[in-house]
């Protein structure tokens, strides 16, 4: 049996589906375009400060692909299925750094 104080000290388990896209889109997370040596040519890639050179130097996506990625995460949330959509290790890195 658990005592009060190590229910206190545990952390709540993280859920990708309560991070507020608006609130951690550039802090936590943001969307760019997969340089061509590094993947397919004309793909995103969701990257996060602790990708650094990738976080620092990568080209942003359009604002029309920000949108298009935007709905998609949207729609993926509100059917339960942002885990599907997001890498889990991404999800990880997105965790430490959320707001």
């Amino acid at each position: 049996m658990k005592t009060f104080f190590q229910y206190l000290r545990e952390e709540p388990e993280f859920d990708i589906h309560n991070v507020d896209y608006d609130k951690n889109y550039g802090k936590s997370f943001r969307w760019a375009y997969t340089p061509e040596d590094q993947g397919v040519p004309g793909s995103f890639s969701l990257v996060t400060p602790e990708n650094g050179d990738a976080w620092k130097n990568w080209k942003s996506v359009s604002d029309e692909h920000h949108k298009m990625l935007r709905d998609k995460w949207h729609e993926q949330k509100e059917a339960g299925t942002l885990v599907t959509f997001v890498a889990p290790y991404k999800i990880d890195q997105i965790k430490r750094h959320a707001i």
